[in-house]
């Protein structure tokens, strides 16, 4: 910081890595041996880059202090970074304010910017108070997973069972969490943290920040909740002051499914999904059985072979296109990989669902042995499902299914246990043929011609499995 000081400091001091230089610089202001410019110190720590990890932004802060339930005596930030957050609360309460920051250089800035605050330098898990606290706010930390009660737990998870044993009977807490986190919620969340769930909420994307992952606010309570609510706020001048005003569904807990997305949740409950009341649904696997793709090792891949590992990339198009980038095998000589062989009539879906592929084998397509960036659905009597999802609504009804249940900060990726919780509607023949009525509206020539191959495909299938059922 000493180099981002420049201005005040000295023009010999060089710029550190590390934030021991903060800390030597409020020591020395301390002790007297330097007196810091405050607006110049302020104006300089806005403008170091390294902050932004250790900062709750003000309209983020400002929305947990405008929430509180009541009028707080003793506050607790476990993680408590540069202590925005208790800054706006000494700016509202006169509660007592401590906040805990593993690092030391980020603790002395706290201190010298909230010096009404209890400032302490320590990892949360070594501290250890006999006071309880009413109200809990703060940042969670993201890393790697660490020992609580003599299990492994994400660390994430185990801020917050710390912070539940912490609080008051009447306590709660509020907490900026990632979308990680909140994406996966495994037995230990359902066990130790989602009884005392009071609800997520999507917080929007700053213009200065560092990231473009979104945050999420997580309000709990010491008591167990049997319900809890979700909202979502896409945009900064969306934000309402308060949380309550920001909640958009509320759903029984008994319902909440492997994940806490609130965009999840709130699309789920949205009038997109009107058309799927309108008829009766089956699950996904009522029509087919779903097949994860091969995973091969990049030194069995070879530039030529007799099957094409297919990636989702190479297809486009209605059609499997090799590339100078395809890889093949010769041999499948691992048996659990037979069954990623495609056959005529499988239907192919990508798993990393920016990619939205959705490919129906054919005759004449080469041999192909499906990657572990696509599933196989296959079923003898998927004819059905084949035409369905070769229809434009019948895609787009899948696809908004796949897209909410796809889950990945980056890149979203669509699991097997997801895929089975994709329904789809049970149409009579009238309706499943007015879907497709707009695809052939707007074809082409050669789009018709392709598509009365596919339904002349189909019904020669038909007709195989209609004889060997009649042989039998």
């Amino acid at each position: 910081m000493l180099g981002a000081l420049i201005d005040f400091i000295s023009n010999k001091t060089k710029y550190k890595s590390s934030f021991e230089d903060y800390h030597r610089l409020i020591s020395k202001d301390a002790k007297g041996e330097f007196n810091i410019d405050r607006q110049k110190f302020e104006e300089n720590l806005n403008r170091d880059p390294r902050i932004l990890d250790h900062y709750t932004p003000n309209p983020f802060a400002s929305l947990i202090v405008n929430s509180i339930g009541k009028m707080p005596k003793n506050v607790l930030d476990p993680c408590c970074g540069l202590a925005n957050i208790l800054y706006c609360l000494s700016n509202t309460t006169g509660a007592n304010l401590t906040g805990i920051e593993i690092n030391k250089g980020i603790s002395s800035i706290a201190k010298y910017l909230v010096p009404d605050s209890n400032i302490i330098n320590a990892d949360f898990f070594q501290f250890y108070s006999e006071t309880k606290y009413d109200l809990i706010v703060g940042t969670l930390p993201s890393g790697p997973r660490i020992n609580l009660n003599g299990k492994k737990r994400k660390i994430e998870e185990a801020f917050l069972m710390r912070a539940i044993e912490l609080l008051e009977d009447d306590g709660e807490a509020f907490f900026i969490a990632s979308y990680d986190f909140l994406s996966n919620s495994n037995d230990d969340t359902k066990e130790g943290i989602i009884p005392h769930l009071k609800s997520v909420t999507t917080l929007p994307k700053l213009e200065n920040s560092n990231t473009n992952l979104r945050k999420y606010l997580i309000h709990l309570t010491k008591s167990e909740i049997d319900n809890i609510s979700f909202g979502s706020v896409q945009h900064l001048h969306d934000l309402k002051p308060t949380l309550n005003e920001n909640l958009l569904v509320t759903i029984p807990k008994s319902q909440l499914e492997d994940r806490l997305l609130p965009e999840y949740y709130i699309s789920r409950q949205s009038d997109k999904y009107e058309f799927l009341k309108e008829f009766e649904t089956k699950s996904l696997t009522d029509f087919a059985k779903i097949i994860r793709g091969a995973s091969i090792k990049n030194e069995e891949k070879k530039s030529k072979g007799k099957f094409l590992i297919l990636k989702p990339s190479e297809i486009n198009d209605n059609k499997i296109t090799v590339t100078e980038n395809s890889s093949f095998l010769n041999i499948i000589e691992d048996p659990n990989n037979l069954k990623a062989v495609a056959q005529p009539g499988d239907i192919l879906i990508s798993t990393f669902f920016n990619q939205a592929k959705i490919y129906v084998v054919k005759e004449d397509d080469p041999s192909v042995l499906v990657s572990n960036n696509l599933v196989i659905l296959r079923s003898a009597e998927s004819e059905y499902l084949q035409v369905y999802l070769n229809t434009e609504e019948g895609k787009r009804i899948f696809n908004l299914q796949a897209g909410d249940l796809s889950t990945g900060s980056v890149i979203p990726n669509l699991s097997i246990s997801s895929l089975k919780r994709i329904q789809i509607p049970v149409l009579p023949l009238d309706n499943l043929n007015r879907l497709g009525d707009k695809s052939i509206e707007l074809a082409d020539q050669n789009e018709l011609e392709e598509l009365r191959a596919k339904i002349q495909f189909y019904k020669g299938e038909l007709d195989k499995k209609n004889k060997k059922l009649a042989e039998n």
